[in-house]
């Protein structure tokens, strides 16, 4: 079979459709690989990276706001300034998460604070 010349096709014989050349990307050989489209479709739904480091901050901020205090206070405080810088380099993934872990530590570790020296002057 013949491969259709640009000639004939500019002449108005539509029926074998335009030259390689000028076909859009989605006839491109990559793109007509199957495995090249599934590859091109997960990327394009790919879920945003997550901030580990600020879920972590979060948690361990309302944990030492609950019960723990200090304990988990002061790392929720450290986790959520790392969180926050990374949070700079994942397009403010987990920025909020940071903040919440960072106010909810240092209000643990205030609490904490408060508590000891109340039950120590108690005593």
């Amino acid at each position: 079979m013949q491969t259709p010349s640009v000639e004939r096709y500019e002449s108005g014989d539509r029926r074998t459709g335009p030259p390689e050349a000028s076909r859009g990307p989605e006839s491109s050989p990559e793109t007509s690989d199957p495995d090249y489209r599934a590859l091109l479709e997960l990327e394009r739904n790919k879920l945003p990276e997550a901030n580990i480091v600020a879920i972590a901050a979060c948690i361990f901020g309302l944990a030492g706001m609950l019960c723990l205090g200090a304990i988990t206070g002061v790392p929720a405080i450290v986790l959520g300034i790392v969180g926050l810088a990374r949070a700079r380099n994942l397009r403010g993934s987990g920025r909020r998460l940071s903040i919440v872990g960072i106010v909810a530590g240092v209000i643990g570790t205030v609490w904490s604070v408060i508590w000891y020296v109340v039950s120590v002057a108690g005593s």
